[in-house]
């Protein structure tokens, strides 16, 4: 059983710290700091953090290692109290940087296969592809979503994961893996030298079934998202790259429009043509579903006549 004074002192450790010795990066910003790599995650000087994008916030470490990471109360307060963060220098934390880790693969893809598809309504051919390039798999643990990154040279160096299943009034669980670079995006290959750019995996195969849907070629442009609203994956990928044009497909939202603003004036100044395609809703797994869901309707009555 954990004693209070346990609790407490995991309470205690400094949150920005913390996250540094996870390889999270943080810079001042006014009042509070903000992560570098995610920069919808704050952390205010008393240790209590939001994540906007995920819609999540706590009041100290263990709260994040609950949310965020999916871990369980006596789980997180044992992860903290075995590194003893609190008593390490800035300087020290910062070279603790753990090394990347690929969460073990489940035998079978089968729930993963069902949530993208049944749940999120994503094309069956997209996800058999992905999965066959080892870009989507399901993970042995938690069953979750996970969505990888890839170096030039074929590598992993990124995923961002899902939980596939609810729990009571729950969120689903969203996270990475540790020491992820998400400046290693997603990418879905395309022919044209345009590249399609998406806050997350799920929007990217969205939008890919919405082509699908209408009958188009998915597999035209390269699709590539940058897991958050940094462009870091963004200009990786085109140092690599040969690319003429940039359509910006982020979230319909104030976020949204504010970078892909900044985004549009920077990138074309450095000689791209640029545009912004903006989802009817927030986003493009949102048009897609509502869709999905106009054509049922529609099918049910044409069904009753």
């Amino acid at each position: 059983m954990l004693k209070k004074q346990q609790i407490d002192k995991a309470r205690g450790i400094d949150t920005v710290n913390f996250l540094r010795s996870q390889g999270y990066e943080f810079e001042p910003n006014g009042s509070y700091m903000r992560c570098k790599d995610h920069d919808s995650l704050v952390v205010r000087n008393d240790g209590t953090w939001v994540w906007n994008s995920k819609s999540l916030s706590g009041g100290n470490v263990i709260d994040f290692l609950m949310y965020v990471l999916n871990m369980e109360f006596k789980e997180a307060i044992k992860y903290l109290l075995d590194g003893e963060f609190e008593s390490l220098s800035p300087s020290v934390i910062k070279n603790m940087k753990k090394p990347f880790y690929m969460p073990p693969p489940a035998p079978s893809d089968n729930r993963v296969f069902s949530y993208l598809n049944k749940a999120r309504g994503i094309e069956g051919k997209i996800i058999s592809k992905l999965m066959k390039e080892h870009k989507i798999y399901e993970t042995q643990k938690y069953h979750n979503c996970a969505c990888v990154g890839f170096d030039e040279d074929g590598n992993p160096k990124h995923v961002a994961m899902w939980g596939t299943y609810t729990k009571g009034d729950r969120k689903p669980f969203k996270g990475e893996s540790t020491s992820s670079d998400k400046s290693y995006g997603f990418h879905m290959i395309g022919k044209a030298r345009e590249v399609y750019v998406y806050e997350s995996p799920i929007d990217a195969m969205s939008h890919a079934t919405l082509d699908v849907l209408n009958n188009e070629d998915y597999e035209r442009v390269h699709r590539l998202s940058l897991c958050c609203t940094w462009d870091g994956a963004l200009k990786r990928f085109l140092d690599h790259r040969v690319k003429d044009k940039i359509v910006f497909c982020l979230d319909n939202d104030k976020a949204g429009d504010i970078v892909c603003e900044k985004y549009m004036k920077e990138y074309y100044e450095l000689g791209y043509e640029v545009e912004r395609i903006v989802p009817k809703a927030k986003d493009f797994n949102e048009d897609l579903l509502n869709l999905i869901n106009i054509q049922n309707t529609k099918g049910d009555i044409d069904n009753e006549r």
